[in-house]
This record gives C-alpha cells, structure tokens and sequence, in this order.
C-alpha cells in the first residue's frame, strides 16, 4: 500500500482494474519486463541518461506484450491506444522530472522497482469468478 501511495505521489498511477485473465496477464507481462529491465540496468551518464532508460524500459514492456496482442492485428482499432497502454505509458511518466529537479537514475530505477512490484500484487489480487 505504501509503495502506490509513493509511486501516486510521484505520478498518479494509471486506472488500471485486473479484473480479467487477460489484464492480468497485461500486468505480469510489463511487470516482468520493467523488473528486467531493472536487473539489467546499464551505467548511463549525461542529461539524457534518464530519458533512456525511459525508452528502453518502455520498449522491454512494449516487446513484452506484444505477443499478448497479436489479435489486434485482425481487428479493428481507434489506431491510438492499445489495451496495456497505461501501464506501458506509466514508465516515461515516473521519468519525467518536475522543475527544478534534476534527473536522478539511480532513484527512477527505484521508482520502477516499485511499480514493478505494484504491478505483481495488484494481478495476483485477481481471482477469476466461478460460474458453475
């Protein structure tokens, strides 16, 4: 609970209800992916080393649920948004920084650790509803 409220605080999370196998799926996908990210972590330097990790965490969570939306590829769409976007979107919103605040990638790549583990608890929250 503590850590949304810090990672609300820092960025409103996203309105994201697991209430399905398939988001929940969603969910564990981009956690998996932000928490890999996160292992795997390359020693930037320079103004825009946040702003990379940015986009290269993004990019592992893009990959990640890609396979989980291959049938929008058969299906019409507004052409915007995707189901996942949200959750993808959230990990440049924790990058942005507010004014007179310097990038600071050691504590982004803490805030991410967070909404990975968010991510986690907030899917194995969810049960599916028997109907027999």
């Amino acid at each position: 609970m503590a850590r949304a409220a810090s990672l609300d605080a820092r960025y409103p999370l996203p309105d994201w209800t697991v209430d399905t196998g398939f988001k929940r799926d969603l969910t564990l996908a981009v956690a998996a992916a932000v928490r890999n990210a996160v292992q795997d972590w390359p020693d930037l330097e320079g103004p825009q080393a946040q702003s990379v990790h940015a986009a290269r965490v993004t990019a592992a969570a893009r990959a990640a649920i890609a396979p989980l939306l291959t049938w929008l590829e058969e299906s019409p769409g507004d052409g915007v948004g995707y189901p996942g976007d949200p959750l993808v979107s959230y990990i440049g919103q924790l990058a942005l920084t507010r004014p007179g605040e310097a990038p600071d990638p050691g504590h982004y790549r803490e805030l991410l650790r967070d909404y990975s583990r968010h991510l986690t608890e907030q899917a194995g929250r969810f049960s599916p509803t028997r109907t027999d």
